[in-house]
């Protein structure tokens, strides 16, 4: 029995359920046209259509959005409850905040430095006959190992995830942190993390590296400013003995502080305005600032109470670890030896940057690097 025109008509059209007006189905939604659009509207960012008072509305760009687009351009100042752009939003002790309304962070950074290492957190060695460093050492050794239901870490060492390290296959990325040790101690536990590294048969790749944090709690910011010196100084030399995949990364910036602005700096607000300004960064209490990617990275003194330095690719070979924490060691020394008169500067500045290089960490470590820059010049 075949359908009249009427009814085949009849058929198609629905009933709005908002004007109960018989139409044709519109967006496949039971509404007509004038009714959808008062109803629905589309997110300018995703084009997915939502309910209006679902939606939200951006004063900034004059368009709806849907609530996962919405919250993920925007935030709310804190202080004034004005809309923000994520991207120009300012972060204090973890709220947003507009340009206008942001405290000044600078006392806050300075505070940070003083109790960032608890001292039942931390352990200082009594003797330094294999490893002579006296100050207390961090490190984070960015690794993969074959995937497993668990892992046992190294005694005074901690794991965490770390999303910056590209696995594939049945490999898991891992970051061991280690406890802040000197001396001694911190040589064992080099050789622990190795030891590990080889129950688990664990490796590492080009997007790993290996982070050393000096602690700088009782350095002031001249001799900050001053490690600032030997490290720019020597910083070509050390990217030249570094794979190719950590030069030029994004996770370890060149430090492009001049030497002259370094020279200047006596106080810690000074030190704070020129570091994050040479990183195109604001300062923050945040730990995730982008000024943190940096091969000499002073924001976390801020937040760590360290200076934290990422050039280094990753590696579990003890030998690399041992020599990359002296040549390091070598560096902050010097810088804290040429602080205590602009003369010790002078002298320093006056020598070509290999010959000073060479005085700086000595000729066994010198032949180290140049076996590293040999193999990765040839």
């Amino acid at each position: 029995m075949s359908l009249s025109s009427e009814e085949v008509e009849e058929e198609v059209l629905v009933e709005c359920e908002n004007c109960e007006v018989k139409v044709e189905e519109y967006h496949a939604h039971s509404l007509c046209e004038e009714c959808y659009h008062e109803v629905y509207v589309t997110c300018c960012h995703c084009g997915d259509e939502t309910y209006e008072e679902e939606s939200y509305y951006s004063s900034n760009s004059s368009d709806y959005y849907c609530g996962d687009c919405y919250f993920e351009i925007y935030t709310t100042c804190y202080e004034c409850e004005d809309e923000v752009e994520r991207d120009t939003t300012y972060w204090h002790n973890e709220e947003p905040y507009c340009e206008g309304c942001v405290p000044d962070t600078s006392d806050c950074l300075v505070e940070n430095i003083e109790n960032a290492i608890p001292p039942s957190m931390s352990r200082d060695a009594e003797t330094f006959d294999k490893l002579n460093v006296k100050r207390l050492v961090g490190l984070e050794a960015e690794c993969m190992y074959p995937y497993t239901d668990s892992i046992h870490t190294p005694s005074n060492w901690a794991t965490t995830y770390d999303g910056s390290i590209s696995t594939g296959g049945d490999y898991e990325g891992i970051e061991l942190v280690s406890t802040p040790s000197s001396g001694d101690l911190l040589y064992s536990q080099v050789f622990d993390l190795v030891d590990w590294a080889k129950s688990y048969d664990a490796v590492v790749n080009s997007s790993c590296g290996l982070h050393v944090h000096f602690d700088s709690t009782n350095l002031n910011a001249r001799q900050v400013a001053h490690i600032g010196i030997v490290y720019s100084r020597y910083q070509h030399l050390l990217k030249d003995m570094m794979p190719p995949s950590r030069q030029g990364s994004r996770w370890c910036k060149d430090f492009s502080m001049n030497v002259d602005t370094l020279r200047n700096i006596d106080t810690e607000e000074e030190l704070i305005e020129e570091y994050y300004e040479s990183m195109n960064s604001r300062p923050s209490t945040e730990k995730y600032n982008d000024a943190r990617y940096c091969g000499l990275n002073l924001h976390s003194r801020y937040f760590h109470g360290s200076l934290e330095f990422r050039l280094h690719s990753g590696t579990l070979n003890k030998t690399k670890i041992v020599n990359w924490i002296r040549i390091l060691n070598a560096i902050i020394e010097k810088g804290i030896e040429i602080e205590k008169d602009s003369s010790l500067v002078d002298e320093f500045l006056k020598y070509g940057d290999l010959t000073s290089f060479v005085k700086t960490i000595g000729e066994e470590l010198t032949s180290y690097h140049s076996k590293r820059v040999m193999k990765f010049a040839s």
